[in-house]
């Protein structure tokens, strides 16, 4: 698991200028040292600071090790070098958006063998949008509809088989607002589901 450090930086940042706060304080009024009371606050900050700090090493490391743990078991797994994966990733990534964006007919060959290489990914996290014989659209779940017959399609498909349809069920999630300059936080990703 990764671990998110904007709130870390943003605590230890706010430590920074508290501290920054209390020496401009101190200059105001003309003076070159800080008083007793304001030396003690200083240092509770920059100790507390040094704490945070500390922590997002800590954190930054285990992402790190983490990150290399996946790649190691990804390069084990399937014999390739890093870069060669990379290089991969984003060959198929250009030929999914060829694909979603101007359909089967716009792709060349090897973006076709791409993506059917691929055909045996299959999850709720995007794996259905991998096309085998499918419509050219993703649809939206709705939790309410009507007046199916007026907005439907009818689609013949020539030897009478299963057409698989994407569509994404959002209806779970709900709506909030958040203040300015407030940190958001994504609970839930989409889910991607296939019906036939």
């Amino acid at each position: 698991m990764d671990y998110n450090l904007k709130k870390d930086y943003e605590a230890a940042a706010k430590l920074r200028a508290d501290q920054k706060a209390i020496i401009d304080a101190a200059e105001l009024d003309g003076r070159k040292s800080l008083n007793e009371s304001e030396e003690k606050q200083f240092d509770a900050l920059h100790k507390e600071q040094m704490a945070v700090e500390a922590m997002i090493e800590k954190k930054s490391k285990l992402n790190e090790s983490a990150k290399a743990i996946i790649s190691d078991e990804v390069i084990d797994t399937t014999k390739k070098s890093a870069d060669e994966i990379l290089y991969n990733k984003e060959k198929y990534a250009k030929a999914l958006r060829t694909y979603l964006t101007k359909g089967e007919r716009a792709l060349n060959e090897e973006e076709f063998n791409i993506l059917s290489r691929a055909q045996s990914t299959t999850s709720t996290e995007g794996g259905y949008t991998i096309p085998t014989e499918l419509s050219n659209e993703i649809i939206k779940g709705m939790a309410q509809y009507g007046g199916v017959r007026e907005n439907s399609r009818v689609i013949t498909t020539t030897g009478g088989g299963a057409f698989n349809y994407n569509y994404n069920d959002d209806t779970s999630n709900t709506v909030g607002l958040i203040s300015e300059a407030s940190a958001i936080t994504a609970d839930d990703d989409t889910v991607f589901s296939q019906v036939t």
